[in-house]
Order: C-alpha cells, then structure tokens, then sequence
C-alpha cells in the first residue's frame, strides 16, 4: 500500500468580522472599490498589516480592532469587507506588524 504523502494545509481565509478575539490575523485584501473601502484603506488597513481583534460589542457589532500601533472601531458591515487569513503561531511580533511594538506592552512600559 502506498504511503501517502501529508500535503501542507493552507490557512483558510475569512472575514475580519469573523477573526477571533485576541489572535491576530493579517489582511488579504479588502473587497470594493468605493468610499468605504477607500477609507478602510487611509486607516491603514491594507493587505499585509496584521490586525488583532481586541473586543466586541455584546451584540457584537461594533468592533475593535489594534493595528499600526492603534486601536481602530468598526461595524460589522465594514470589517466583513476585510479578507484575512490568521497569523501562525511562531511568527514573530516583528512579522505580524510591520516592526512596530505592541500598544499595549509600551502601556505597561510606562
């Protein structure tokens, strides 16, 4: 019988309004190409930049999201524009957002 050959399994994608609490993701591309998407865009949220989702409404709409070094709040029908795959577990901090530290660890720095 042959063996078969493990093949490496891809990150799925999703939306941003789907990304987990607290596990950061990086953005694919943002679909539209209207004001909205032009806005996300001037707000950094372009593909590459790694985005964590830091909490959510009780009924879950809005968001917010920390990117760039700050916190950013979107609707559901924004962040649903935003395609993104989830970051893996070894990268490094430097990686995931572009070599800028933390806002939360340079809080606790102060």
């Amino acid at each position: 019988m042959p063996t078969q050959i493990p093949t490496p399994t891809s990150t799925p994608e999703t939306t941003l309004d789907l990304a987990p609490i607290g596990r950061p993701v990086r953005v694919v591309s943002i679909t539209g190409d209207d004001g909205v998407a032009r806005r996300l865009a001037d707000l950094g949220v372009r593909p590459g930049i790694a985005v964590e989702c830091l909490r959510r409404a009780p009924l879950g709409d809005p968001s917010v999201f920390e990117l760039c070094g700050y916190q950013l709040c979107l609707r559901r029908s924004e962040s649903a524009r935003v395609r993104v795959v989830e970051i893996e577990a070894g990268a490094g901090r430097g990686e995931r957002d572009g070599g800028r530290q933390n806002a939360r660890a340079r809080a606790a720095l102060r």
